[in-house]
């Protein structure tokens, strides 16, 4: 994993994001839209907590939670 980081202390936020390879583009030709599912769920709740739960833990620090999986060409390596 990589980090980066740019501080700005006129600014009293953090943004984070956690990027991975992958997305609608590495989608199984047999299963297109898995990964938009998969993002889609992230953000629905666990066994243990719901996803209003999660949310409002989140908010109540003043964050907010989110995920994606956009539709980005693979990069050659």
């Amino acid at each position: 994993m990589r980090l980066v980081t740019v501080e700005r202390h006129d600014l009293p936020i953090v943004t984070a994001y956690l990027v991975t390879a992958g997305g609608a583009a590495t989608d199984p030709a047999n299963r297109p839209g898995v990964s938009n599912l998969t993002a889609e769920l992230m953000t629905k709740g666990t066994k243990t907590r719901s996803a209003t739960q999660i949310a409002r833990a989140i908010e109540g620090l003043g964050g907010a939670i989110g995920s994606d999986a956009g539709a980005t060409a693979r990069r050659s390596r």
